[in-house]
């Protein structure tokens, strides 16, 4: 069961609303109210679980009375009905903290599915303003400033051009390092006469020519 407090300053208009709602068994109007004050006041003396709201009503403003229900009564979930087109209010209502917005010209049957929907902790909107709230919100991350990434590089190791065995990259502190093994393996193959063995050790009291035991 959805208890439902029913907002409107003109009481033929709440009579209606009254009548429509009637009709389904799990919508049952707890109280009525004709200024915003009556609101706050009904809100403390039952419990409700759906207001339906106009916004033009006295007492205080459409946004003040959502701020003040939301701090004080944060589980009951506001529907705006209202004359007024929803691009003038819609937007704004919604970002306030209500959970619907309907215009009286639209059928009963949408103010019923946007009780529900209320209730269940969703939000109701009609398809055009559906519309309207995609393009705002694809418009608003078009003119959000771009933050782009950098990550150190880690000392990873690049392929080297037509394939074959893999290099550290330029600059990393593993290509300085292949740089000086590299020197080291070409003296040493320098070192070594054609066949890769050493020669002889030199024979007591002469000294090995260059180029055949040791490097000069």
């Amino acid at each position: 069961m959805t208890r439902v407090l029913l907002a409107d300053d003109h009481a033929v208009v709440r009579a209606g609303l009254r009548r429509i709602l009637e009709e389904h068994p799990d919508l049952r109007v707890v109280a009525e109210a004709g200024t915003g004050d009556e609101v706050l006041r009904a809100l403390a003396a039952e419990p409700v679980d759906v207001l339906v709201l106009d916004i033009s009503m006295p007492g205080p403003g459409v946004f003040e009375l959502l701020g003040r229900i939301g701090k004080a009564h944060p589980a009951v979930r506001t529907v705006i009905l209202t004359v007024h087109p929803e691009d003038q209010y819609a937007v704004r209502v919604l970002r306030a903290g209500a959970s619907g917005y309907l215009s009286k010209h639209q059928s009963p049957e949408l103010l019923v599915e946007a009780i529900r929907k209320a209730h269940r902790g969703e939000t109701y909107v009609s398809p055009a303003l559906a519309q309207s709230l995609a393009a705002e919100v694809v418009a608003e991350m078009a003119d959000a400033p771009r933050v782009v990434q950098v990550t150190a590089a880690a000392p990873c190791v690049a392929p080297r051009r037509g394939g074959g065995a893999r290099l550290p990259a330029p600059g990393s502190p593993a290509a300085g390092r292949h740089r000086r093994g590299w020197g080291r393996r070409r003296r040493r193959a320098r070192c070594l006469p054609r066949g890769g063995r050493p020669n002889p050790a030199p024979r007591p009291g002469r000294s090995a020519p260059a180029g055949r035991w040791g490097c000069p």
